[in-house]
């Protein structure tokens, strides 16, 4: 079955200010990691996706290679000379900024590394998107199975043929504040400045 992507408008408050919050904390670091950048000279920064922990930095030449060294073609500080040893306790000393997906775990929904769906090695998880502002979107997983086969589930438990995990996930009911919507909705809200 093929699984597709259900939009929704985050409209309960509590929610709203939550990730206002997280949004503030993210750009906060963000900016901490600017900074660093400007003072060290390079063009850029890379985090990983997921923790938003800093990958490394890139620059338009070689740095000194005394004091920094490049791997999977992005530069960090050598902890072997006293200059990157600095630079590194300076970024690792950075509060890394909470997850924003946290907040649908309070909707009854799964971020972790378990994921809602799985589709062959694709595993697709819950997330959220928007600005402070401009509004906040869950964008959740799912795939159509029949409704005796959720209701069984909810009933039973193990039904066969699917995973615990991906029945759960499509038990989900959205909460009474959200509004689904489609996603060149949530597309025009995030494009437009």
């Amino acid at each position: 079955m093929t699984i597709y992507h259900r939009h929704f408008n985050i409209k309960d408050d509590e929610t709203v200010l939550e990730l206002d919050s997280l949004f503030i904390e993210r750009n906060k670091y963000f900016d901490q990691l600017t900074f660093i950048q400007e003072e060290v000279g390079a063009t850029g920064y890379r985090v990983y996706a997921r923790n938003l922990e800093f990958a490394g930095f890139t620059f338009t030449s070689t740095p000194d290679k005394e004091h920094w060294k490049k791997v999977k073609g992005l530069w960090l500080p050598k902890k072997k000379s006293p200059i990157g040893r600095a630079l590194a306790n300076k970024i690792e000393s950075l509060t890394l900024p909470s997850n924003m997906n946290t907040v649908l775990v309070k909707h009854g929904l799964r971020i972790d590394f378990a994921g809602a769906l799985v589709e062959g090695l694709s595993w697709h998880y819950p997330s959220v998107c928007g600005a402070t502002g401009k509004g906040w979107f869950a964008t959740i997983p799912w795939k159509d199975v029949s409704p005796e086969t959720i209701n069984n589930y909810k009933k039973y438990g193990d039904v066969g043929g699917y995973g615990k995990t991906e029945l759960e996930h499509l038990s989900w009911e959205k909460p009474g504040e959200w509004i689904e919507v489609k996603e060149w909705e949530v597309l025009n809200v995030m494009e437009a400045k």
